[in-house]
């Protein structure tokens, strides 16, 4: 149907869609898409500016850059009634922990994340309890690099797990309300909504509306279904590049995950009025401004691409065009097109760990798990091909390998100098809706709604009623801009753009976000720039502006009461709460300029209904460090004190433990103790060795790592600390051991090599000949790095995306310990192997992720108990444990259960000979998770392993004893620990004093939160909640109770009436002569008859053989519906009737 020169997508729910008859192509919308426009039936295309127009809102939303999920969530706005509330919440700003601003947009029923996505960002949102449900876009601001995108693999992995969270809970929530109510309560509100929506529609159709336009189409009933969000990340160029890097580590099933890459060749300037917004949804307008150096050195052109469609499986067998034969052009596309898919199949592939699929053996990359299906058994038994010798010709059954694994090297991609900031507008908003009117106009009250939406209707009486009528006037909507300028070179470009002169992207605009690089605020062009723009509010967030506060709050705290237990091991991080922007706002008043607002954590800047600024004072919202230490309780304090006084005692008597240690000087500091996921009390996993006179030594880098030893160390200091740092060791491909990597390398990178230098060498091949570390040290500044193949994969190729450094790593391939060449087993962790290799240690660091009582979890998820990591070390000799890496379900401290002395028996199938095992790995041998497997989570793509040697807690001894158990002394870890060798066992005596306190804290954030605010709240929702079950429950019992009764009634009925019908038939045989106890039963009842209603003859008209009189003188019936068996009456019974008139006797 055809409205002018617009044609609809869609007639009568035909899905067909129609595509307008234009020169220029039109751009298609995806299936998902399509079938999302069908479902919401609220849009129509436009050919002529190839977009698709609202038909309740009359507004265009251009094609190529509408969102899917506007389409699903199109009602969303247009059925709200009630005034929008939105406001920005600052989640970050630049510290030692977090590099960057980021900013949290809520609008109510969405949430947009706007600005750096830095590492540390992810531990932020969940110390400040900051939702992120709900929240499907990402807007990264600045340049692609790591400062602005280290977080975004955690924040991503976040957001799944919050939107799965709401969806679960969702499907719960509706499945218990259907479980809950009766069939009954189910048919009588199925019967209400029924004739209401009758009702409403018969108005709806007399108000010239369409029902099923504005209500949809009826649920069917038993179903709910919760449609999954996809998460769109926009971002400049090199965002789709820098997310596929991850595919190794990164697997999700089930999430749509989109990037929206934006290239300054997109940027369209068109009328004075302004142009199109780049992006919108049902709720904000978003406009994307790519800026560029203006000091010459900027990001090359893209060139116009030519649309060619790839698939899947051309990539994965490498079936690619060469750049000797096809356009560059083409090479970029396919380029980019590799890119994506391997992003949607990190996010949301349909692969699966148990499916199996028949190959030839021949055609298998070895090593690989393998099965074949006995053809006795018909069942499918783990396969083991021949060590020596020809394969033989037959089919196995593999694995299909994960679709990221068939991609083994992304096309390398070039740098991008291209910083990207945001205006973001609300749509106009309608005014208020005044009820007196429609109701003065004879508006029915259920078309109220439609009014508000912007439908024209009829009244009651037929007079045609506008909007206009009865709302009061639409005003413009509110916005903002959030502008990243990393350096004064930006400035000119951004402040020239001439969007700032549209009407059609300023109008309504009233605060501008500037994230602002070092020494950016005071330059005289931005200056100049505010200056102009005095009527809006400016917030500014930089370095030179925002205080170094501590953003882990939790965990800062706990650092701080260790302090005043051990000082000595435990320092206080380093942070200040002052201002900085005192002396910037005075530059700015003595000019005449408006005075900014300082960014702060928590700052809310309020923009619809009103604008409204939520300051907070200089201090507000930083941990009060004083009150941190009044907090703790004097009896722990007590007791520490004496212990501190008998370790100074031991000192002066030269009893202390452990002085024969070797390396006593040399120090351990740790930077994580948790695992999984940073969590507000431990970061993930980073441990540092400081040997003095060798060097530092990093064991692990999780995400936050380098913020970690900002904490610990002054700028001078780290800056000493890295030129020292010799080596990075990446235990495996887990994001929470190496995330941190990149960063920890660039620091490293400018304190050797200076800030801004071209990174120089040359990386070291991967299948180069063996080296010696020492010698690679002594030749250059250079950093080594031992990890595995998939690791040091990763680091090339982002290392196209910024110089970080990579050139300058010597990369040392780590193996996993190798059997044979057809098969490869993980080292045992806890295993006789590893006993071996570490016998005699001084120090083990080793991992204690799950209590005693999780042991299933503990062999399930490949980790470690507290018992069998103290196990390891007692069979190692070792003379100092500290146990890290702790699940972050014990936020505080793990269970102490296990610290007492545990002997250790492992079995050995293979003892060594001579009292040692040859370890060497063959050079050409691959690496178990390889490029078939390259996540751990998944088992390891070779021949299957026997179960791993578990440890047996038992007394006896063990084929490799503990050279002395009671000399081992344990030490708990907490982040921000440094400890001496020498001084391990001095940890050993705090254990029980830090127990006590988290026992004594425990009970008194229990108490203080029966008393908070919000759990009053949750206790009364839970109560009000708790008494609806009740009541669903006792009216389900009383209704169990009554269809009981109903029966036990009926049963005795049938019974009774049972034992009648057998005492009729046995009297009906008796001789005649007990006719007259008959007669005198019949008495009785006719007397009872004439007593209760002395009525004539009832019988009139029957045989009164057969009739059976009650005292309301009608023929008895039972309650189910069946005659009762009549009595047989005797001739002259008085019962019988005199003559045919019914006349009484």
């Amino acid at each position: 149907m055809s409205h002018g020169r617009q044609l609809w997508g869609f007639k009568d729910g035909n899905r067909k869609f129609w595509s307008p008859p234009i020169a220029k192509p039109f751009l298609p919308f995806s299936s998902r898409t399509v079938r999302q426009i069908h479902q919401a039936a609220l849009y129509r295309v436009s050919p002529d500016r190839l977009s698709v127009q609202s038909r309740d809102a009359h507004r265009l939303l251009p094609a190529p850059f509408l969102s899917s999920n506007a389409i699903v969530n199109s009602t969303l706005r247009t059925r709200s009634a009630r005034r929008m509330h939105s406001y920005i919440q600052f989640i970050t700003t630049p510290t030692a922990d977090t590099a960057g601003t980021a900013l949290l947009l809520d609008v109510g029923k969405k949430r947009y994340l706007f600005g750096n996505i830095h590492e540390g960002l992810q531990r932020a949102c969940v110390q400040r309890n900051a939702r992120l449900a709900k929240t499907t876009e990402v807007f990264v601001t600045g340049k692609t690099e790591w400062k602005n995108i280290g977080g975004l693999f955690g924040v991503i992995l976040t957001l799944a797990d919050a939107n799965a969270s709401v969806i679960r809970s969702e499907l719960e929530n509706a499945k218990k309300k259907r479980t809950e109510e009766t069939p009954e309560l189910v048919a009588a509100k199925a019967g209400k909504k029924a004739k209401l929506d009758e009702e409403r529609a018969k108005v709806f159709r007399e108000a010239g509306l369409d029902p099923e336009e504005h209500f949809g189409a009826p649920e069917k009933d038993g179903e709910t279904q919760v449609a999954l969000p996809t998460l769109t990340i926009h971002g400049g160029k090199n965002l789709t590049h820098t997310i596929a890097t991850g595919r190794r580590f990164i697997f999700r099933k089930g999430m749509p995950v989109e990037i929206n890459e934006h290239v300054q060749n997109q940027d369209h300037d068109s009328a004075d009025n302004g142009r199109d917004p780049d992006w919108v949804d049902n709720l904000i307008q978003v406009w994307k401004l790519s800026v560029e150096p203006s000091n010459g050195n900027q990001s090359p052109k893209i060139a116009p691409e030519a649309h060619r469609k790839r698939v899947f499986d051309e990539f994965a067998t490498g079936d690619l065009p060469s750049p000797r034969n096809e356009e560059a052009s083409e090479n970029l596309l396919c380029s980019d097109e590799l890119r994506r898919t391997v992003v949607s199949e990190m996010f949301n592939s349909q692969w699966r760990l148990d499916a199996l699929f028949e190959t030839p053996l021949s055609k298998v990359r070895m090593p690989a798990l393998m099965w074949i299906r006995n053809k006795e058994t018909n069942k499918v038994e783990p396969y083991f091909p021949p060590e020596n010798g020809s394969l033989p010709d037959i089919e196995v059954l593999v694995r299909r390998p994960w679709p990221g694994a068939l991609i083994d090297e992304l096309p390398p991609t070039k740098p991008s100098k291209a910083a990207l900031s945001y205006i973001v507008r609300h749509y106009p908003q309608k005014g208020k809706f005044l009820p007196e009117k429609a109701k003065a106009l004879n508006v029915h009250h259920l078309v109220f709604q439609a009014l508000q939406r912007g439908h024209t209707v009829k009244s009651q009486d037929g007079t045609i009623v506008t909007p206009d009528m009865v709302l009061e006037p639409s005003r413009i909507g509110g916005g903002f801009a959030v502008v990243d300028l990393p350096s004064r070179d930006y400035i000119q470009n951004l402040v020239t753009r001439s969007e700032w002169k549209m009407p059609r992207v300023m109008d309504g605009l009233q605060a501008i976000v500037w994230n602002l690089g070092p020494d950016v605020a005071r330059d005289p062009a931005l200056r100049s720039f505010i200056g102009q723009h005095d009527t809006l509010k400016h917030v500014m967030s930089s370095p030179d502006i925002s205080p170094n506060y501590l953003v882990f709050d939790s965990s800062s705290a706990l650092v701080i009461r260790l302090n005043q237990i051990d000082s000595q091991r435990y320092p206080i991080p380093i942070h200040s709460n002052v201002l900085q922007s005192d002396a910037l706002a005075s530059d700015l008043s003595n000019a005449n300029l408006p005075e900014p607002h300082a960014a702060a954590r928590d700052l809310q800047l309020q923009l619809e209904p009103y604008l409204k600024i939520q300051a907070a004072a200089d201090t507000q919202g930083y941990l009060d460090t004083r009150t941190v230490l009044e907090v703790t309780p004097k009896e722990v304090l007590e007791i520490a004190q004496n212990v501190r006084s008998d370790i100074a005692a031991e000192g002066l008597t030269g009893s202390i433990p452990g002085q024969d240690l070797p390396s006593q000087d040399a120090e351990i500091i740790c930077l994580g103790t948790g695992s999984s996921a940073p969590s507000k009390y431990r970061n993930v996993s980073a441990t540092l060795l400081r040997v003095p006179g060798s060097g530092n030594y990093l064991f692990d880098c999780g995400e936050g790592t380098l913020g970690q030893l900002k904490r610990l160390y002054a700028p001078s200091h780290l800056r000493g600390l890295l030129r020292g740092l010799k080596a990075i060791w990446v235990s495996h491909m887990h994001a929470d051991h190496h995330l941190g990597t990149t960063s920890v390398i660039k620091a490293w990178y400018e304190a050797n090599h200076g800030r801004g230098n071209t990174p120089r060498g040359n990386p070291r091949p991967l299948d180069e000949e063996p080296i010696s570390p020492i010698d690679v040290l002594h030749k250059g500044k250079n950093l080594l790095l031992f990890a595995g193949h998939q690791m040091i994969r990763w680091l090339k190729e982002y290392s196209s995306v910024e110089d970080f450094g990579y050139n300058n790593i010597v990369a040392i391939r780590t193996h996993s310990i190798i059997n044979n060449k057809t098969s490869a087993s993980w080292m045992d962790w806890n295993g006789a192997q590893f006993v071996r290799i570490g016998q005699g240690s001084t120090v083990l660091v080793h991992e204690a992720t799950f209590n005693d009582d999780m042991q299933g979890d503990a062999e399930a998820k490949k980790h470690s108990t507290m018992s069998e990591a103290i196990g390891v070390a007692q069979a190692m000799g070792a003379k100092r444990l500290i146990l890290t890496h702790f699940s972050q379900r014990y936020q505080k401290i793990p269970s102490l259960g296990a610290l007492g002395n545990i002997n250790v028996k492992y079995d050995d199938p293979e003892p060594a000979s001579n009292g040692a095992e040859d370890i060497s790995v063959p050079d050409d041998l691959e690496v178990v998770g390889s490029m078939n497997n390259p996540n751990d989570d998944f088992p390891p793509q070779g021949k299957p392993t026997p179960p791993p040697s578990k440890p047996v807690h038992s007394p006896q001894s063990s084929p490799i004893s503990p050279a002395n158990p009671g000399e081992l002394k344990v030490a708990i870890a907490f982040d921000f620990l440094r400890v001496r060798v020498g001084d391990i066992a001095h940890l050993e005596k705090f254990t029980p004093i830090l127990q006590r306190m988290f026992e004594i804290l425990e009970k008194e954030d229990k108490a203080k939160a029966k008393d908070h605010p919000s759990e009053v709240v949750r206790r009364k929702k839970e109560e009000e909640k708790e008494r609806k079950r009740q009541e669903i429950v006792k009216h389900k019992e009383a209704k169990e109770a009554q269809k009981q009764a109903r029966k036990e009634k009926t049963a005795r009925r049938e019974r009774k009436q049972s034992n009648k019908e057998e005492r009729e038939v046995a009297g009906g045989k008796e001789d005649t002569g007990n006719r007259g106890e008959m007669k005198e039963q019949m008495d009785d009842v006719g007397a009872a008859e004439r007593e209760n209603k002395g009525i004539d003859d009832v019988s009139r008209g029957q045989d009164p053989k057969t009739v059976q009189v009650t005292g309301d003188g009608k023929m008895a019936q039972n309650r189910g519906g069946e005659r009762r068996p009549s009595l047989p009456l005797s001739q002259d019974s008085e019962l019988q009737p005199a003559n045919s008139t019914g006349a009484p006797p």
